[in-house]
């Protein structure tokens, strides 16, 4: 659908490649042939990230209801883990030191890696990637 407004509109059907950084260089890592690692990814305003969205918001609209506020909080950082692997459509991963880990991509893989505690560096980088605007705004050769 196009919009009116669609010179202002972000391409959230359309995904970014996060380069990972190095939370020991604050560089990309890369492996020794120079290939970076990455994380690519659809938008939090997608359409999948907006399903997840209101499906959340209703089981917890559906809690309330019930009487059962308890815990209603409790949740997030799983809720937010599960969002991210939902929004996680590929990547190619390398250790600290740049050698290949040959991990396929899935929604299940991508939900272990958000979850390790020790992750939680590169959990942090996808999760505000995904819900940065500016990397799915298309800019005009303009500019």
């Amino acid at each position: 659908m196009t919009s009116k407004f669609g010179g202002m509109a972000a391409s959230v059907s359309e995904t970014f490649k996060m380069p990972i950084i190095s939370p020991l260089t604050d560089k990309p890592l890369k492996d020794k042939s120079g290939k970076e690692a990455f994380i690519e990814l659809l938008s939090a305003d997608s359409d999948v990230g907006r399903k997840l969205d209101r499906e959340q918001q209703q089981a917890l609209t559906q809690r309330a209801m019930r009487g059962n506020r308890a815990g209603v909080g409790d949740d997030a950082l799983e809720q937010n883990i599960l969002k991210l692997a939902a929004l996680t459509r590929g990547w190619l991963l390398l250790d600290l030191d740049g050698h290949p880990i040959d991990v396929a991509f899935s929604p299940q893989n991508a939900v272990e890696l958000y979850s390790d505690p020790g992750m939680g560096w590169l959990y942090r980088q996808a999760f505000t990637a995904a819900h940065e605007v500016a990397n799915f705004i298309k800019r005009s050769s303009k500019v």
